[in-house]
């Protein structure tokens, strides 16, 4: 069974999807586009989105932060192509995601709960397998 079966499977049964939190580099993941302002620290991750690739080198992944409007984004100026592993540096989740379909919207939360993110398709919680604060 492929990941993209195993997903639509979590989906049909489990109210929390556990990520693996074992990923640390994917081989050949291509580039994603993220804001300058996550580039430098200025805000914090809030969605993950993947879009249908533009290139053959695309990963189709796109990153904004709690400080990017709408206005921001729109202003290519202020994006930037990124290796993929370079992105997940922003969260090391993002690397358990990777192989999830294009359209997918994702809404990331880190607080008292833990980290997870919000699956805006399905509104299902994607969580590690098991956190914990030394996973932050």
């Amino acid at each position: 069974m492929g990941l993209e079966e195993d997903y639509q499977k979590l989906l049909e049964n489990d109210a929390v999807i556990q990520l693996d939190n074992s990923i640390r580099h994917i081989e050949n993941a291509g580039v994603s586009i993220i804001t300058k302002n996550l580039h430098q620290g200025i805000g914090k991750l809030k969605w993950l989105i993947r879009e249908e690739s533009l290139a053959p080198t695309d990963s189709g992944w796109r990153a904004f932060g709690t400080q990017d409007s709408e206005e921001y984004i729109q202003d290519s100026s202020n994006l930037m192509l990124v290796d993929f592993n370079n992105m997940a540096n922003l969260d090391t989740m993002i690397f358990a995601v990777y192989h999830m379909p294009v359209g997918t919207k994702l809404e990331y939360h880190h607080g008292e709960e833990g980290k997870y993110f919000l699956d805006i398709n399905t509104n299902k919680r994607l969580a590690w397998q098991s956190y914990s604060k030394e996973n932050e």
